[in-house]
């Protein structure tokens, strides 16, 4: 109806959490696979990395990547609360041969359900 106007649904957001290489993106996949009929989508923490481009490639390869501080918590947080109230992000690329962002990014269209 013209004049209406659009509600979209909240969807139900699940955050995995664990350890480097505890299988949280085997568990993503699995769960998504599960609630195929709610047309879950899966963000990864690791697209919200910190760019380093900043810094030369030899020091980039030297950062800890499993601090909190290596992840931008601010943009996550951001992007996370954006697709709670069921609107679209535009989620960030990661190039992990590099350690920087990409100009890309990745359009997330929320469905019944967030994979974190």
């Amino acid at each position: 109806m013209e004049g209406k106007p659009v509600i979209r649904s909240k969807p139900y957001i699940i955050g995995i959490a664990g350890t480097t290489c505890s299988g949280k993106s085997e568990l993503a996949r699995c769960l998504a696979g599960k609630l195929a009929e709610e047309k879950p989508v899966i963000i990864s923490a690791d697209a919200y990395y910190r760019d380093l481009s900043g810094l030369e490639p030899p020091e980039r390869k030297s950062m800890n990547f499993d601090t909190p501080d290596a992840i931008e918590a601010e943009l996550l947080h951001q992007d996370l609360a954006a697709l709670a109230q069921g609107d679209e992000i535009d989620a960030p690329f990661y190039d992990f041969s590099t350690h920087t962002r990409t100009a890309h990014s990745t359009h997330v269209v929320p469905g019944k359900v967030v994979i974190v």
